[in-house]
């Protein structure tokens, strides 16, 4: 931590009032990006705009999904930690969040050429 020390001044963290200490750092609302910054909220939708709908929840499925993963084993196991199948708990949405973010990169990197 950097206390008793002024932040970067690129840093998203600012002093709220004169002294700096761990209490008076703050991250404000105007330096974070998208749409809480406050250029972004005094700007009006466009409702031309081809992407003016929601997006589709990608990362809410992938939470429901890993959530519901996990209850499956521990309702198969009946909890108990003993169970050989209780070992794939964490380890099978651990490799396809791996995965899915290895995909996303490269299909990302293709698409940049």
């Amino acid at each position: 931590m950097n206390w008793g020390r002024k932040p970067h001044p690129q840093s998203r963290l600012t002093a709220k009032g004169k002294g700096i200490w761990p209490g008076a750092l703050y991250l404000s609302p105007a330096l974070l990006p998208g749409r809480y910054s406050g250029a972004m909220a005094e700007e009006s939708p466009n409702p031309e705009a081809p992407e003016s709908g929601r997006a589709f929840p990608r990362m809410r499925i992938a939470y429901v999904a890993t959530a519901g993963w996990m209850l499956v084993v521990l309702a198969v196991t009946n909890a108990d930690p003993g169970h050989p199948f209780f070992e794939y708990i964490f380890n099978v949405p651990l490799a396809i969040w791996i995965g899915v973010a290895v995909v996303y990169w490269i299909v990302r990197t293709w698409r940049a050429r």
